[in-house]
């Protein structure tokens, strides 16, 4: 076994590379492990967590449910990056384009296939002690309009990508709890109070990481580059 912290940066990073891939070849046979003792070990809010949001609520939710309950077992044996969503089969556009539903009753779709899992996600990492060296973000590319180009109606209405402003949420890993940070207008168009950029943000979560985002660089075409580029400052307010 290695000894991490004697190894030089790079090699680190490298090896935790092998292991990440490592758990993509061993989490098949862990699934079944997982669930076969998923209802022993969880404790009962988490576990009526997923039970309700993958029992009870709209398509394609087990999905979901099924990835936030293994993303809780893979980070107690000590994965140290897990990502999942809903998936190109239930994206919005999908809903909107393919299966005709019209945006206000998408949405709603998508909050019920993901709202209770991503919490029950948040109870489990807590019940397991592991929530305050875990950070949880939740989040997509870009918001949407409350408006949208062609006809609208009192059904259908907004949808066109709105990169000015939109939400994300994190817990544990060192973020106050229980907060909202920035404010939009009441159209939801832009934003008029404590603005996060995209670097800003960027920023934020490296130094919730331990990382200086100064000093994370990499060369490119002959410079040294920063995933912040020559902007990005750390967002204090949401700081634990």
């Amino acid at each position: 076994f290695l000894d991490w912290k004697t190894l030089p940066w790079h090699w680190t990073v490298s090896a935790s590379f092998v292991f990440q891939m490592a758990m993509v070849i061993l989490a098949p046979g862990l699934l079944a492990l997982v669930f076969g003792f998923l209802a022993c070990r969880l404790k009962l809010p988490a576990l009526l967590g997923y039970l309700v949001a993958g029992v009870f609520i709209g398509p394609f939710t087990p999905g979901y449910v099924a990835d936030a309950a293994l993303a809780a077992e893979l980070a107690e044996i000590g994965v140290m990056l897990l990502m999942f969503g809903v998936g190109l089969h239930f994206s919005l556009d999908d809903l909107l384009q393919v299966r005709r539903i019209a945006l206000p009753g998408a949405i709603v779709q998508q909050c019920k296939a993901t709202d209770q899992a991503s919490a029950a996600l948040v109870k489990d990492l807590k019940q397991r002690g592991l929530l305050d060296d875990t950070l949880v973000v939740w989040g997509g590319e870009f918001g949407r309009t409350n408006y949208s180009q062609g006809k609208l109606t009192k059904t259908d209405y907004g949808r066109d990508h709105h990169p000015r402003c939109y939400t994300m949420w994190m817990a544990g890993g060192g973020v106050k709890p229980g907060l909202s940070f920035g404010e939009t207008d009441e159209f939801g168009y832009n934003i008029v109070k404590d603005p996060v950029h995209v670097h800003d943000f960027q920023a934020t979560l490296l130094y919730l990481l331990g990382i200086d985002h100064e000093k994370l660089t990499y060369d490119a075409e002959g410079r040294r580059y920063r995933l912040t580029d020559v902007a990005g400052k750390i967002v204090n307010g949401i700081i634990a």
